[in-house]
């Protein structure tokens, strides 16, 4: 179906005539703004949405990731199902898979352990300080321990435990018969 526009202009070049001119105003989608100094402003999620967008295509193998698995399969690994699973077996056929395996693990403890490193020093801090707590009322209550000190060396040992597995100087087993 075409417009009146494109009917006229369709009209007067079968008639020998020149067309009336006509511009088109679009947008670039890669939304780059120019400051007053000339340089480029690139918006601050430009980066992170293309990492975290998954493409039509697989890298690897230059399929359509269209699965419902794939979306999951390239926020892991950056590739398709297939792709991953062709892997895995190369791996596990090759003989390396027990070796990635144990890594994967590895990566994960120190993930854990992190994560439980920054949650004992928000109960240092929540533990050393007074806290005020509203009642029904709308009464300020002020709680807090008479002494905290036992607390805090205790999760203080504890993490400095997580600071030395950290730096390889304990392994996860000794980490984890303390707990």
């Amino acid at each position: 179906m075409s417009t009146k526009h494109e009917e006229k202009a369709l009209q007067s070049i079968l008639r020998g005539e020149t067309p009336e001119k006509r511009v088109m105003v679009g947008y670039e989608s890669d939304k780059k703004i120019e400051s007053r100094d000339g340089k480029t402003i690139e918006s601050p999620l430009t980066k992170v949405m293309q990492e975290a967008r998954m493409p039509w295509f697989c890298p690897e193998c230059k399929c359509i990731m269209k699965k419902k698995a794939d979306d999951r399969y390239w926020t892991r690994y950056k590739m398709c199902l297939d792709c991953w699973s062709k892997k895995e077996t190369k791996m596990k056929i090759d003989g390396t898979w027990e070796a990635y395996e144990k890594e994967q693990d590895e990566l994960y403890r120190r993930s854990y352990v992190k994560d439980l490193k920054a949650e004992l020093e928000g109960y240092i801090k929540m533990v050393s300080k007074d806290q005020d707590i509203a009642q029904d009322s709308g009464d300020l209550e002020r709680w807090g321990m008479s002494d905290p000190t036992e607390i805090v060396e205790t999760l203080s040992k504890e993490i400095t435990n997580i600071d030395k597995y950290l730096s390889d100087e304990m392994t996860w087993e000794e980490l984890s018969d303390g707990q």
